[in-house]
Parts: structure tokens; sequence; C-alpha cells
């Protein structure tokens, strides 16, 4: 109980601090527009904050790892077919669709089959292949062999890993604490009470976005 009640309190004080670490961020940003290709909700948010039009249909939605990987290293050919077989999960709760029946999707953050082909579909005319950021972190199943196929796509990318094991390069990030964990926590969540989420925390990510 004492438990809970501390990690109310600490959401509390993050979210009310939110508005002043989102003012930063937007002093520090120059950019206009940029197609954020993400493995998870990460660059929803950060296009949020940053008062960006979603010019990317990787938005409040979420890939296996082997999926995402599989899906930017054919992106160009996976954004010109048609999502498919989309459908509610009812166990999930959401939609879930495929491209080309191979590249699964979890459209957590929709409420229909219409909505997410829709949003999809518009979104992915609008993705700027010449200004592509990739971000994806060691959650959902990322390998070794995997992480090792996504570090050498010719993108600006970064990878969040806490895993000793995995091979870290310039694109990776160490996020410290979850050593003894199977992944990394939501990135997106509260890193600490002056309103920060982990992925800003550890790492100058509109920096990174602005070079």
């Amino acid at each position: 109980m004492v438990k809970l009640i501390k990690q109310k309190m600490r959401a509390f004080c993050s979210k009310s601090r939110r508005k002043k670490v989102v003012q930063q961020l937007n002093e520090e940003n120059h950019l206009e527009k940029c197609s954020i290709i993400c493995s998870n909700c990460i660059g929803a948010i950060l296009l949020h904050d940053l008062h960006l039009r979603f010019d990317s249909p990787t938005v409040n939605l979420w890939f296996e790892a082997a999926d995402f990987v599989e899906f930017v290293e054919n992106l160009e050919h996976y954004l010109s077919v048609p999502l498919t077989q989309v459908q509610m999960d009812t166990k999930l709760g959401y939609p879930v669709g495929y491209l080309e029946g191979k590249v699964k999707i979890y459209f957590q953050h929709f409420t229909s089959p219409e909505q997410a082909v829709e949003k999809w579909e518009a979104r992915k005319k609008r993705v700027d292949i010449d200004n592509l950021f990739l971000i994806c972190t060691d959650r959902d199943g990322m390998t070794k062999e995997l992480l090792e196929r996504y570090l050498q796509l010719p993108h600006k990318k970064i990878i969040f890993v806490s895993h000793k094991d995995m091979v870290l390069g310039e694109e990776c990030i160490y996020v410290p604490g979850f050593e003894n964990e199977a992944s990394l926590p939501d990135m997106s969540s509260w890193a600490d009470c002056k309103g920060h989420r982990y992925y800003e925390k550890y790492f100058d990510i509109v920096g990174w976005l602005n070079k």
C-alpha cells in the first residue's frame, strides 16, 4: 500500500513538472518536420511534445523486435503495400494487422480496425525517406542478432540497451538500473520526479534530432 501511494505521488509530481520539460524541449528544437520510425510509443510522445505532425505511420502502436527489424530493413517496400488482415484482438482489446502477412503490428492505442487502417495509410504517405530517425529498444524480443542487423541499417538511429551482453556502440544508449531485468521498462514512463521520461533522462534526444 505504501509503495502504491509513493508511485502515485511520483507520477503526480512528474506530470505537474512535465510542462517545464516540454517547454525546454521546444526551445531547443529547430525541426519543422521529421519522420520517426519507432518500434513503440516513444515516437508518438516525442512528436506530440515537439508539436510536430505525425509524418510516420508508426505512432500509437508497437512491433515485436523481429518484425520491426524486418520492417525497417525493407522500409520503402513495406510502405508501398497495403495493411491487411486488420482485426480486433479480443484478448488484447485493440486491433492487430499485418503487412504481407509477415510483419505484425499491434495498434494498441486505436479503437477499431477501420481507424488503424485509415491512420496507417494516411501517415505512411508523409514519410520523408531522406529524413529518417529510427528508434527501438531492447523490449519485445530483441536479440543480439536482431540488434546487429538493426545497427547495420544506413539510417540515423538509436537503440536503448540495458543488457550487459549486447554489443554497445555509438548508436546504443545504456540505461542503468535494469541489469537484472529481462528488458528495459517502458521508456516513455517517468524516470524521475522532475518530469523527465527515461528516453530524455539518459540521452539528448532533441539534440540528436537536430543534428
